[in-house]
């Protein structure tokens, strides 16, 4: 049994496709594919924003990504894997070999795919006037102007 053993094990070694991909092979599949989404989701919200319901939505899902990893959940629930293997060029036995790390991870970016969108989303619900860092001092200076008129009554 032990030399079964060894001998499986040098297998495997020695072929790495039947080990399964790294993590940081899977972390950079996995980023560069919801980076194209989140690409796709800030070209969206720019030309027509997101409805109460669809942020409602995305939040609901986020927060149930997080559960399943926190609870340390096997299921395939709100995964896309199909469009995620056939984007990153990875095979169905890819998927299986990699497994429980390749789900943990795609579930990982998916969560923070919108966590990203909704950031976005929520900037769009208010404006910053604060940061005078960016405007040019003659700007600025119409600015102060401007607020010693407003202060002083002026």
């Amino acid at each position: 049994m032990a030399r079964h053993l060894a001998s499986c094990g040098r297998i495997l070694r020695e072929n790495n496709a039947l080990a399964g991909l790294r993590q940081t092979e899977i972390r950079e599949k996995v980023q560069a594919f919801f980076k194209a989404q989140l690409d796709q989701y800030l070209d969206w919200l720019d030309r027509r924003g997101l409805s109460k319901n669809a942020l409602e939505d995305v939040r609901c899902e986020m927060l149930d990504h997080e559960s399943y990893l926190d609870m340390e959940m096997e299921s395939d629930q709100y995964l896309p894997v199909k469009p995620f293997l056939r984007t990153s060029g990875l095979t169905a036995q890819d998927w299986q070999a990699s497994q429980p790390m390749m789900k943990r991870e795609l579930r990982k970016g998916r969560r923070d795919l919108l966590r990203a969108v909704l950031e976005a989303a929520e900037r769009l619900e208010h404006y910053s006037y604060g940061d005078p860092g960016h405007r040019s001092c003659r700007s600025c200076a119409r600015s102060a102007s401007l607020i010693a008129l407003v202060r002083g009554g002026r």
